[in-house]
């Protein structure tokens, strides 16, 4: 099994808002880190860096000011990643959102790939813990930081090779691509100057709807009347403005969260609110597309 641990530094936590600013990434084949293949580049965002992102990067505008945008950027690394199977902390929520969102952007064509989040890992080890992010996992680990500053992509996927390392020894079994590899099918072949990653969500659902449901938000309702009533959190007219609109294409594509239920007409609808029943505890994980 081949294995790219990546992670990304950004200027914020929204993906829609905020801004990659570096890209990181080492190669394990066969549980064994491979030497020399490593990738790292900086990323120049539109904007200035925040200080506070500064601090706990240790990353500066001037570092940035002379890096490739982000679509070079993106491409480059994808042909890094080849046809391994990319592993990122935390990464189901946060660094995929940015690619997805960076993909969209920049019009970047996307293919499919397997994914898994390291921190089930620590969930399987530590299932009763509190906190399963990286520094946790280094507590438990004693993992020392290594050459870059933490927080620093570099140095983050540094510990998180080791980590996935130590974890997957302790387990006594390779790790498995969580939930599933994209599209349950093996990833077509790559063209490297053209292609990049996908968004790593599962394909269209075709779903029927035998319950009034709204068109903006899925909110579902027993009744026409029970659902019209009632303000919208995704009404074009903004937050909680507007009332549900009736849903009625009873044969039209949509999105259904695995943990809850709740259904969306899209996938971007769906994954930018919390799920209550989230696996991570009530409203600390995003809805997650069924299959």
């Amino acid at each position: 099994m081949e294995l790219v641990i990546f992670d990304l530094e950004t200027t914020g936590f929204s993906p829609r808002t905020h801004e990659i600013i570096q890209i990181a990434a080492v190669r394990i084949r066969h549980g064994e880190l491979v030497a020399g293949e490593r990738f790292a580049t900086f990323v120049r965002p539109q904007t200035e860096i925040p200080s506070f992102i500064s601090d706990l990067t240790g990353i500066t505008s001037t570092d940035v000011r002379d890096a490739p945008e982000p679509a070079p950027a993106l491409l480059a690394f994808s042909r890094f990643v080849g046809d391994a199977t990319l592993v990122a902390h935390n990464g189901w929520r946060f660094d995929l959102g940015f690619i997805r969102e960076n993909c969209q952007r920049h019009q970047l064509p996307t293919r499919a790939v397997p994914f898994f989040d390291s921190m089930t890992l620590s969930q399987q080890l530590w299932g009763s813990a509190k906190s399963h992010g990286l520094d946790a996992v280094m507590e438990r680990l004693a993992l020392a930081e290594f050459d870059h500053h933490r927080h620093d992509a570099r140095g983050d996927v540094a510990l998180l090779a080791a980590a996935v390392r130590t974890m997957w020894q302790r387990l006594g079994a390779p790790p498995r691509p969580l939930p599933r590899p994209v599209g349950h099918r093996p990833p077509p072949a790559i063209n490297p100057p053209t292609s990049f990653l996908h968004s790593l969500r599962p394909p269209t659902l075709q779903l029927k709807t035998t319950m009034p449901t709204c068109k903006y938000c899925g909110t579902k309702a027993s009744s026409i009347s029970n659902l019209t009533i009632s303000v919208c959190h995704r009404h074009p007219s903004g937050a909680n403005k507007g009332k549900h609109v009736l849903y009625e294409g009873a044969e039209k594509a949509r999105y259904s969260c695995k943990h809850c239920g709740t259904n969306a007409p899209d996938l971007a609808n769906l994954t930018a609110s919390l799920c209550h029943r989230h696996p991570m505890g009530a409203h600390k994980g995003r809805h997650e597309a069924a299959l």
